[in-house]
């Protein structure tokens, strides 16, 4: 492993942010042909694999050693890390690949609000998040008595200003009901209704 100035170590990262296109390993599971490819390698073959696009919106140099680099990523879903590793290594003609790997956020959850597996075993329901806190992401959309007893039907309903193919959390009285896609004509139809959508009494 030649000397890397840190100047060296941001110019090579720089060109993996933003979109970048990957190849997924051989030890994945991703399909081809209808098999697995960790399947395939484990019967020692290795077979063309297919690109995609990934996006790494942060890529950050936390620490550096001669030979071991500490770095934070941010990344879209679908981005193979080791392949991230093994490109940047590539990339500095010395080769890399991951020694450790540390999930700390997946969507609006971080790894601060994990627990260990034995603080939860007798008190999990007293831990679990409400519903009504998933999918932040996703505009909210909160409908009237009956709009909300069509929803439950599995009904969809007309909702000015809703561009087409965009995905939304359907609310009625507080109580998240279903996920909702609109589509044309601003109608909006639920995909996933949730079972505690419905009423007690079974209407």
């Amino acid at each position: 492993v030649p000397e890397i100035s840190p100047q060296q170590a941001e110019e090579v990262l720089s060109k993996f942010t933003g979109e970048i296109r990957q190849q997924p390993p051989m030890f994945s599971a991703v399909k081809v042909g209808g098999k697995k490819l960790y399947q395939l390698a484990r019967q020692g073959r290795e077979v063309e694999r297919p690109w995609r696009q990934v996006t790494i919106h942060r890529l950050e140099l936390l620490r550096q050693e001669r030979e071991i680099w500490n770095l934070l990523v941010c990344c879209s879903s679908g981005t193979y890390i080791r392949t991230l590793a093994d490109d940047i290594g590539e990339a500095l003609g010395c080769g890399a690949y991951l020694r450790k790997l540390q999930r700390t956020r997946s969507g609006c959850f971080d790894l601060s609000q994990a627990l260990p597996l034995e603080g939860i075993e007798n008190q999990w329901q007293e831990n679990l998040y409400p519903m009504e806190e998933l999918l932040p992401e996703l505009t909210r959309i909160d409908l009237d008595e009956l709009e909300a007893v069509g929803v439950r039907h599995g009904n969809g309903f007309s909702r000015s200003g809703t561009a087409q193919d965009n995905f939304f959390r359907l609310f009625h009285q507080k109580k998240l009901l279903a996920i909702g896609q609109s589509g044309p004509a601003n109608q909006v139809r639920p995909v996933i209704v949730l079972r505690s959508a419905q009423p007690e009494d079974g209407r």
